[in-house]
């Protein structure tokens, strides 16, 4: 089994188990997300190549179609830069500090701008905002969020 693992690393690839995925502290609690949340498993339909250095995607049309559509997402707070307060984040799937979770993919984290300043925290928030599918981002990001939200499950809209 060492020996297949080696050869898979080698050709370029990674084999996830579930049991590796996350520590169960650090698991996304679906029942606090609003209904109309859209699954991370929608945005996860792109394939993603690299070329000269740079995310080249191809998007299956379930996720092309939702490029300037108002969704929802939920997930784990990830704020850039310094300070207390942030208008913009990483929002992902799964938590970027955490040690010994999988690395998150691009697939797997959003760019958001926010329309207020808010407090920047690594926390699980819900966010509704317009999506931009990106096809080609000079910093690699598949999905950028703009004019977002944080919404409750009792604010959100299905």
């Amino acid at each position: 089994m060492a020996a297949l693992a080696r050869r898979v690393a080698a050709a370029g690839f990674f084999v996830v188990t579930a049991a590796a995925a996350h520590d169960a502290g650090e698991m996304l609690d679906w029942t606090h997300a609003p209904r109309d949340t859209l699954p991370w498993g929608i945005l996860a339909k792109v394939g993603v190549h690299y070329v000269d250095g740079h995310v080249a995607p191809q998007f299956l049309p379930p996720v092309v179609q939702l490029d300037g559509k108002r969704v929802t997402l939920y997930g784990f707070m990830m704020p850039v830069g310094e300070g207390t307060h942030t208008r913009q984040f990483l929002l992902t799937d799964r938590p970027l500090w955490c040690g010994s979770c999988d690395p998150v993919g691009p697939e797997g984290v959003v760019e958001v701008n926010t329309r207020s300043s808010m407090a920047a925290a690594r926390q699980v928030v819900a966010v509704r905002g317009v999506l931009h599918v990106l096809r080609s981002d000079p910093k690699s990001v598949l999905y950028r969020m703009t004019d977002a939200q944080v919404v409750t499950p009792q604010a959100s809209q299905r």
